[in-house]
């Protein structure tokens, strides 16, 4: 996009956001079986933030994808209602990449609600923007 998106570009970038971060930062907690090994949730969460979108060396973390799609997204974006909500989202489903490197065990139902909270926030954006046009 050349300088500020238009209203069309802006929802077209939130879709591919929805889908690239808000889809792909849970999948891979999610798909875990229900007795999974605390090692394998470690692991699923290490993919789930650090490997979100891509695949081996062309990975891209959820703070890679999320800075991108909000220098993107430029002013439009964080003045929309409701930006403010997705990047709280954002920073609380990061922040359990603090737990990667701990010995503590993780609460998947907190970490699942957490990561779930992002896509949720990205639909309710979209259809603040879809209902606006």
């Amino acid at each position: 996009m050349d300088g500020a998106p238009s209203d069309d570009e802006l929802l077209d970038l939130l879709m591919d956001m929805k889908h690239d971060l808000g889809k792909y930062i849970v999948m891979p907690v999610a798909m875990l079986p229900t007795d999974a090994s605390p090692t394998q949730l470690r692991e699923a969460l290490r993919r789930a933030l650090l490997q979100t979108r891509g695949e081996g060396e062309a990975a891209h973390s959820a703070q890679v994808l999320w800075r991108g799609f909000v220098q993107e997204g430029g002013e439009p974006l964080r003045a929309l209602a409701g930006f403010a909500q997705l990047q709280a989202a954002v920073e609380r489903a990061t922040a359990w990449e603090s737990a990667l490197g701990a010995d503590t065990p993780i609460d998947r139902d907190a970490l699942l609600s957490d990561l779930r909270a992002v896509g949720e926030a990205m639909g309710a954006l979209i259809a603040t923007c879809d209902g606006a046009r």
